[in-house]
């Protein structure tokens, strides 16, 4: 996600953009086709709402869908991993809204 997200916007005006993941964006190509998204039920379903969240350069909801996850009470250092994803997701979220004014500036 954190990857894909900001490639995307990069290549928004490329014919032959980089792939990363065909299965990834397969995903979220059907997730953005659906009328009404229901609650999230497994953790493809969360990654899923967090990248849509992102495309749209909100890093609160995306953050809040990933800390959202149940995954994290198993962990002992929960706080700095939590703290380290949030800079992440700021970085990427920011790197998709400059991405695309960027090459249009230089075109």
């Amino acid at each position: 996600m954190l990857l894909k997200v900001p490639n995307m916007a990069t290549n928004s005006h490329d014919a032959n953009p980089k792939v990363i993941s065909k299965n990834f964006r397969r995903l979220l190509e059907i997730s953005e086709r659906k009328t009404f998204a229901g609650p999230h039920k497994n953790v493809r379903d969360h990654v899923i709402t967090s990248t849509r969240a992102l495309k749209q350069r909100d890093f609160l909801e995306t953050f809040d869908v990933i800390k959202s996850l149940d995954m994290w009470r198993l962990l002992k250092n929960k706080d700095s991993v939590l703290e380290t994803l949030t800079s992440k997701i700021k970085e990427e979220a920011l790197r998709t809204y400059l991405f695309p004014y960027f090459l249009l500036a230089i075109l």
